[in-house]
């Protein structure tokens, strides 16, 4: 065997073992963190915040806002220079406190109007409002 067949094989090894046990880790954490919310970085302060109440950029691949870092790049006293207030900026609504919380016994369901509804009643409300 040639030595870029050597290194390729002792990494993969290196590598296989160290997935393998991150993904029986990640498999008891995410059963774990189901209900925890997920968090992203503001991109003018560096706060962790959820993805609602938030803004991101349309342009900027990967770009988010608190509300006030936004309103300071609006202003043009934002300290750093990531984005542009001239970019169209998506705001993310907050959800419902009962849609943040969710837990396993409303998979697959849906919130309307203030309830949770099982996605299959759901589609059949439509079809037959739709006439389908």
């Amino acid at each position: 065997m040639g030595e870029g067949e050597d290194d390729s094989e002792g990494e993969g090894e290196g590598e296989g073992d160290g997935v393998e046990a991150e993904d029986e880790a990640d498999g008891e954490a995410a059963d774990d963190d189901s209900k925890k919310p997920t968090f992203f970085t503001c991109n003018g302060c560096s706060l962790s915040v959820e993805i609602d109440g938030n803004y991101i950029c349309r342009y900027c691949h990967d770009v988010l806002f608190c509300p006030e870092c936004m309103q300071q790049l609006e202003a043009g006293m934002l300290a750093v220079r990531v984005c542009s207030a001239q970019h169209a900026w998506a705001f993310v609504a907050r959800r419902p406190e009962a849609v943040r919380r969710r837990g396993e016994e409303q998979r697959g369901m849906l919130w309307v109007r203030g309830e949770w509804v099982a996605g299959e009643v759901w589609k059949a409300e439509l079809r037959r409002r739709w006439g389908l």
